[in-house]
């Protein structure tokens, strides 16, 4: 037996003592010189398989039950009894905790979410969980295009656009018990201009001068110039109130559990799962389910063969073609997927012939039939309406005429992306197009967390990026053209940034909304016209679930709002 064990004879027989507790073997010792002893093995060996894979996932531990699974099972038939039990666990789930019903819905997700304080978030995932999380001074309408109270029940600003004031409504509970007041708003946004220095996204936040609290439930924002447009930044995720003292009391710890007053609270966040649960005193209404689980999977194989048609289940992309009895629900993403040069870099970003040759290169109409489908539309701008036909590649004649007033030779162009959705598969495409005029393209892909850190791009000459954004257009081109943090302006060549910042005071000093918004959109065909962006498509997104699933809806950044959803039960359907 020690052979095979490969250990001591004391560990060995430690080792049997175990499996006899467990009931796995019995062991008969044989007696007396010459007899030997008889082992019989009591348990099926897929059983203890699947026993000790589900063991690791109620513990919490998927990605440990995935490698159990992958290392010891012998059969396609085993792999797939683990699989099929694997999916029933998802979706929707009445778990029993503590004699309680804790009403939950288990989910699928690519990433750990290493990131939930607000003034540090960068994805489109990062910010859905922060909206479940915390809420801010005010909403945003996205049907009237307009500022709703949330945690402010009034504002007013003066008529210069530089002070404003707002009241608080009373009663608000953070998740910890605390009620918000303005002391826990000014600490909010004061960090805010803090950071605002130092964290590229929140560089619109300079703009605070002072914040002082006039009253245990009002306070005033005093501005270093006029701005108009300033309510869309008490509107964005990065301005979530969080309680005074918060950062300092709890560290590090802050920026995986934080505290808000949302709907939702963390009650786990580490590298293998997300758990949300309810906040029972939410001011807007408490949540219908009871809990959220986030599992961490970042194999999209495995989340396939996961899923299981008979659960109540939501996921999202389109219906496979086994739930056919499932409900699904689309809508246009308020983001665009495009190419834009660092112009930062001395490099061919900063030859405009080559700029207009390697874009004029492109053909969007192939790169759609080939690459797209119905969910995607052509982009001829970072927001609105898909075009009425997609762009071709200019003629050979053309490009090369362009290449050769540019004075490239045939040099390597360094393009950079990150793992997420298509972006490999798109890239791989560009640079075989560009391939037939003679540029030619290496690749660089990035894990999602290190795309949005500078100093991995010194060297890169073209990123291919998604931007999602929210339901608030002029927040969204305000944050994107006007912030010099922003992803495409920590790139843009300095002359173009000095003409941009050149034009933002008189944009945000506009009195009215309509101006403001034309005079961006007036500023992105600048850009554009300068060959340093190229917008490729529109996404619409979609989401699909098991018809038992009530209040399912999709958000602007392509996720489905947890607070609304609930189950109807079959035997209510009967009634």
């Amino acid at each position: 037996m020690e052979e095979i064990f490969v250990c001591s004879s004391r560990n060995c027989q430690m080792i049997m003592q175990k499996l006899l507790r467990a009931e796995w073997i019995t062991w008969t010792p044989g007696r007396g010189r010459g007899n030997r002893s008889l082992l019989s093995f009591r348990q099926n060996r897929e059983e203890l398989l699947l026993q000790t894979a589900k063991s690791h996932v109620e513990k919490g531990q998927l990605k440990e039950a995935i490698q159990f699974v992958d290392t010891y099972t012998a059969t396609d038939w085993e792999r797939a009894q683990f699989h099929e039990w694997l999916g029933k666990q998802f979706g929707y789930q009445p778990l029993f905790i503590h004699n309680q019903r804790v009403d939950t819905v288990r989910l699928f997700f690519p990433y750990p979410f290493f990131c939930l304080d607000p003034a540090q978030i960068q994805y489109s995932f990062q910010k859905h969980i922060v909206n479940q999380l915390f809420d801010r001074l005010v909403r945003f309408d996205k049907e009237k295009q307009l500022p709703e109270p949330s945690l402010a029940h009034y504002w007013e600003a003066n008529s210069e656009g530089d002070v404003w004031r707002f009241y608080l409504r009373k009663g608000i509970l953070f998740h910890h018990g605390k009620e918000m007041n303005a002391h826990d708003v000014c600490y909010t946004l004061f960090r805010l201009k803090q950071l605002s220095t130092q964290l590229p996204g929140l560089s619109s936040y300079e703009a605070i001068r002072k914040v002082v609290n006039t009253g245990e439930y009002s306070l005033e924002i005093e501005l270093h110039q006029a701005n108009h447009g300033f309510i869309h930044y008490l509107a964005s995720e990065r301005a979530s109130i969080i309680p005074k003292g918060i950062c300092e009391e709890m560290g590090e710890r802050f920026s995986l559990q934080p505290l808000g007053t949302g709907p939702f609270r963390v009650e786990r966040n580490d590298c293998d799962l997300l758990v949300l649960h309810a906040h029972d005193t939410y001011f807007q209404g408490r949540a219908h389910l009871d809990q959220i689980e986030l599992w961490v999977v970042a194999d999209e194989e495995l989340t396939r063969k996961s899923v299981s048609e008979d659960a109540y289940n939501i996921h999202l992309g389109a219906k496979t073609e086994q739930e056919t009895s499932w409900k699904s629900i689309t809508r246009q993403a308020v983001g665009c997927k495009m190419l834009f040069w660092n112009r930062k870099k001395n490099g061919w970003g900063c030859n405009e012939r080559f700029r207009q040759a390697l874009f004029s290169a492109v053909d969007q109409k192939a790169f759609l039939e080939q690459l797209g489908n119905e969910n995607m539309l052509p982009a001829d701008r970072l927001i609105g309406g898909a075009v009425e036909a997609p762009r071709e590649a200019a003629s050979k004649e053309e490009v090369n005429s362009l290449l050769q007033a540019s004075g490239y030779k045939g040099e390597a162009i360094r393009l950079y992306t990150y793992s997420f959705q298509r972006n490999e598969q798109e890239a791989e495409w560009l640079a075989k197009q560009w391939e037939q005029f003679g540029i030619r393209v290496e690749i660089t892909v990035f894990a999602p967390h290190e795309f949005g850190s500078t100093e991995f791009f010194e060297q890169a000459d073209l990123f291919l990026y998604y931007q999602a954004a929210d339901e608030n257009k002029e927040l969204f081109l305000l944050e994107m053209y006007a912030s010099p943090g922003s992803i495409l302006r920590r790139y843009f060549s300095q002359e173009l940034n000095r003409k941009i910042d050149d034009d933002v005071p008189g944009i945000v000093q506009e009195a009215a909304a309509s101006r403001r918004l034309a005079r961006l959109e007036r500023l992105e065909q600048q850009i554009k016209q300068n060959w340093t962006v190229q917008f490729l498509y529109h996404r619409h997104e979609c989401a699909s679930y098991h018809p038992s699933l009530q209040g399912v809806t999709l958000n602007a950044l392509g996720w489905v709002s947890f607070k609304d959803i609930w189950f109807q039960d079959k035997a209510a359907n009967s009634v």
